[in-house]
């Protein structure tokens, strides 16, 4: 492999680890937190790290990049951090880590409909067996009944589905841009909504209740890490790779989040697994034929795993 190639190898695997260690923190953040301040500190916490680079960017962007940015921040971060801080409060952390996977799913559904995406049956299958395996884990996840499992399960879907149009609008109107540019400008009106909100909200409950500040710490590394260093690298690889590769990187991510799940004292049993099996098994058909024809490009999953040279 050369170095580009290793590179390429490594920005996947620190994505999977950083991203499926989220929900846990969201998971314990909001102990001390409402979800509603979970969402608007992670947002405002990353616009803060990034302030330096949007100032660096900002004069070289015309006003349509300008608003395609802004609607990659809301549609791809704003909404869905929200959506699912609400969720786990009535998820465990390992569902929102495997419910996450179906970025994927939606990726291509986006792309179907919206982009002109090609499809075949054996996607469809797959979009339909993932489907059914979401639909059985939120069946038997947890302690809570079906209608709770279904209706916070139903935040996370819908998040998914904004990530899967964040993906095409990263992929279509910015891919031209350096990942640092569009990360912050992104998250710029957004992160001054969320201050907003905070100042508006339990702002200043926060800063007053000691206990509270506990969560706050577990947001900033979920905002530093998880969204400012590790969307810049993941925009980095939707430029360079296909949307559904570098969606791929939600596909293993469940198996860090379950981990974590475990550790957590999370209750999974046999059935859990099967239904977490049946989803990726869906995942992986929506997509395998863009893994044999991404076989061909440099930066393609398989050929980053098996290549010796480009």
């Amino acid at each position: 492999m050369n170095k580009k190639t290793i590179f390429s190898v490594l920005i996947f695997l620190f994505l999977v680890l950083v991203w499926g260690s989220s929900f846990i923190l969201i998971k314990k953040s909001l102990q001390y937190l409402s979800p509603l301040s979970v969402g608007m500190l992670r947002v405002f916490f990353t616009f803060i790290f990034l302030v330096p680079v949007f100032f660096k960017y900002i004069r070289q962007i015309n006003v349509h990049t300008f608003f395609y940015a802004l609607l990659a921040g809301f549609v791809g971060n704003f909404f869905p951090a929200i959506l699912y801080a609400f969720a786990q409060k009535g998820v465990d952390s390992y569902v929102a880590g495997v419910l996450n996977s179906t970025t994927t799913l939606f990726a291509l559904i986006v792309g179907i409909l919206f982009f002109k995406f090609r499809s075949n049956w054996i996607q469809w299958i797959g979009v339909m067996i993932g489907f059914l395996g979401v639909i059985g884990l939120l069946l038997f996840a947890g302690d809570r009944n079906v209608s709770w499992n279904l209706f916070h399960g139903s935040m996370i879907i819908l998040a998914t589905i904004m990530y899967g149009f964040n993906l095409h609008i990263i992929k279509r109107y910015l891919s031209f841009l350096p990942s640092p540019a569009i990360v912050s400008i992104a998250f710029s009106l957004p992160g001054l909504v969320s201050l907003i909100v905070l100042s508006l909200g339990d702002g200043e409950k926060i800063i007053l209740n000691q206990d509270a500040w506990q969560g706050v710490i577990y947001v900033l590394i979920l905002a530093w890490l998880g969204s400012a260093i590790a969307l810049i690298l993941y925009y980095y690889l939707i430029k360079i790779a296909s949307v559904i590769f570098s969606a791929s990187v939600t596909y293993v991510m469940p198996i860090v989040s379950l981990c974590w799940g475990i550790w957590d004292g999370e209750r999974i049993g046999l059935t859990h697994i099967l239904m977490i099996f049946v989803i990726l098994c869906g995942v992986f058909l929506a997509n395998l034929d863009v893994f044999f024809r991404d076989c061909n490009n440099k930066i393609a999953f398989l050929k980053i795993f098996t290549a010796n040279k480009q």
